[in-house]
């Protein structure tokens, strides 16, 4: 598929396709005979995977060694990578679950909305 059919299936900018291509992320499309760049199912399901990622808030630094694992499971960073992981996946659990507390409580007016900032900024 053309880079266009891959934005619009993914919901992933063009501009993001290419960062994504030159940082290694994805690997490199073929090229046509007029070096239009065509992508494949596979790039499509590594997109996908990489944008639910940023939508849980990982950045980059924390994806590419997600997904040199997912490539290749002996990677060397697995010893160190994981653990450091699972600690920031319970946190992101956490501050969701604190926040939806928060939510909840403002939502049936038994708090004020200034708890959902508190549950957010509050370091536990």
């Amino acid at each position: 598929m053309k880079i266009g059919d891959l934005a619009k299936s993914t919901g992933v900018s063009v501009p993001t396709i290419r960062l994504y291509e030159r940082e290694g992320l994805i690997a490199p499309a073929q090229r046509t005979s007029g070096q239009s760049r065509i992508f494949s199912e596979s790039h499509e399901a590594r997109l996908v995977l990489i944008k639910r990622l940023r939508l849980l808030g990982f950045e980059l630094e924390q994806i590419r060694p997600l997904l040199a694992l997912l490539t290749d499971s002996r990677s060397k960073p697995l010893a160190e990578f994981i653990p450091m992981l699972a600690h920031d996946v319970r946190w992101r659990i956490e501050m969701l679950l604190r926040l939806q507390r928060a939510i909840g409580k403002v939502a049936d007016g038994s708090a004020e909305v200034g708890l959902i900032q508190e549950a957010i900024t509050t370091e536990r």
